[in-house]
């Protein structure tokens, strides 16, 4: 028996959150964050996104969501904080806001790593509104990440600033069901993005 390569071209990008060409974040399913700069990157999804936007958070953790800083990326008027006490508490309330489909994007940050099971059960829930509306769950997690079970996998850093004061960051694809690894160099203007593909790079 013989095996086809499977060639960039097979590859298709889904339908879902695009935050710029060829980044989309499907909608109904879980993606995964982690890096310094995943609070950036959970901006930069909710900014391409209308309405209100859930973000659950642990008590133990000190709550690095300032007005100020982030007022550049989305009105501070659309963010609903959420802060749990248990990583089981925090899933409950991120599976109930998508069974409710109230927010088009909800935003776990959590200190380990949900099991299996428990992606399982937000990918259904993401996806049991009856009008058929399909929210999109980023988690943000400690280290590489390595959540079992999401659709995409993000690792986002910080890169300086260019020399007009614009913020840089390194981001990495390194997993995605329906897309190959990818990295690139990213620059905020105001507000436009501007991403400039690296070569390609296998991804772990």
């Amino acid at each position: 028996m013989t095996y086809a390569a499977l060639k960039p071209s097979t590859y298709r990008e889904p339908t879902g959150i695009t935050i710029f060409d060829r980044t989309a974040l499907a909608l109904g399913r879980v993606h995964e964050c982690s890096g310094a700069g995943q609070h950036s990157f959970a901006f930069m999804v909710a900014r391409c996104t209308q309405g209100p936007i859930i973000w659950a958070s642990p008590r133990s953790m000190p709550l690095a969501l300032n007005p100020d800083g982030f007022h550049r990326y989305i009105n501070p008027n659309r963010l609903i904080i959420a802060r749990y006490a248990r990583t089981i508490d925090g899933l409950t309330l991120i599976e109930d806001s998508l069974r409710s489909a109230a927010a088009p994007v909800v935003i776990g940050q959590f200190n380990d790593f949900p099991t299996l099971t428990q992606i399982r059960r937000l990918h259904l829930a993401s996806t049991a509104d009856p009008t058929g509306r399909a929210p999109v769950t980023l988690l943000l997690t400690p280290s590489q990440g390595g959540c079992p079970g999401v659709e995409t996998r993000w690792h986002m850093t910080p890169n300086g600033q260019t020399g007009l004061g614009n913020l840089c960051w390194t981001l990495h694809r390194t997993r995605a069901r329906m897309m190959p690894p990818a990295s690139w160099n990213i620059i905020w203007k105001g507000a436009h993005i501007q991403a400039t593909p690296q070569q390609n790079r296998i991804a772990s």
